[in-house]
């Protein structure tokens, strides 16, 4: 993967950092409900930014939950082209609730793992980036996109 620019962006409670690499990172700024118009947000934000897939790197720990809409814009638009892999983490009773609920509504096109801290969610990222073998206990191989 090329390297790119670094860029950042403050949204209605939502702060995304692309990095060099290709990692979007996104953490909310304040308690929010998912909906449709934040999807459409942070997905215009990025492709502003650039034409490259990119791995999803999504603390939930102040998602307070998600509409259908918000849920499925990730799913069905496409941003599964646009993604490489989703890792999901949170250490709060809440996000791992969210988390959970979105893996078992959406079925995500990507690979996709929730996480309790983000380190554990960037070796991921990193692994299905470089296309890398992940840890044994995931039971998943990377797909490249």
């Amino acid at each position: 993967m090329i390297d790119m620019a670094e860029r950042f962006a403050d949204l209605d409670g939502i702060h995304l950092r692309l990095d060099a690499k290709g990692i979007l990172h996104m953490d909310l700024t304040r308690d929010l409900w998912w909906e449709l118009e934040h999807s459409e947000e942070v997905w215009n934000t990025i492709e502003a930014w650039t034409d490259e897939p990119v791995c999803l790197c999504v603390c939930l720990d102040r998602v307070k939950g998600a509409s259908s809409a918000g849920r499925s814009y990730h799913r069905e638009r496409g941003i599964a082209g646009r993604t490489l892999a989703l890792g999901l983490w949170g250490g709060g009773v809440v996000g791992r609730f969210v988390g959970n609920l979105f893996l078992r509504l959406n079925r995500p096109r990507y690979p996709t793992r929730l996480f309790s801290t983000e380190d554990e969610a960037m070796r991921y990222l990193i692994s299905v980036r470089d296309g890398l073998p992940l840890s044994h206990d995931s039971g998943q191989t990377p797909q490249k996109g």
